[in-house]
């Protein structure tokens, strides 16, 4: 089985979904896995995003308690799909 090549920047494009654990959820899955598993920069970059990612969360924990509606986070999660079904064509 052979992965298609992907370029960095639709690898660090998909970062939100690689760090939240959606990568699945994007046509590209299978091809940003093999790019991260052999390129050293995408790899430490989103390393270090998900560092960041964690921060905040945990900032965000410590000092707000509301949490936004259900739908509002089910609509986010399609509009990013949506975008991320871009990733990688021609415009």
């Amino acid at each position: 089985m052979s992965f298609i090549e992907i370029q960095c920047g639709d690898v660090l494009a998909s970062v939100v979904f690689i760090i939240e654990g959606e990568l699945h959820e994007i046509p590209q899955a299978q091809a940003i896995q093999s790019h991260l598993t052999t390129c050293i920069a995408c790899s430490a970059e989103i390393e270090h995003e998900r560092l960041m990612h964690q921060m905040l969360q945990d900032v965000l924990k410590r000092s707000c308690a509301e949490e936004a509606p259900e739908d509002l986070h089910q609509s986010i999660h399609r509009q990013l799909r949506a975008q991320m079904a871009g990733v990688g064509s021609t415009e």
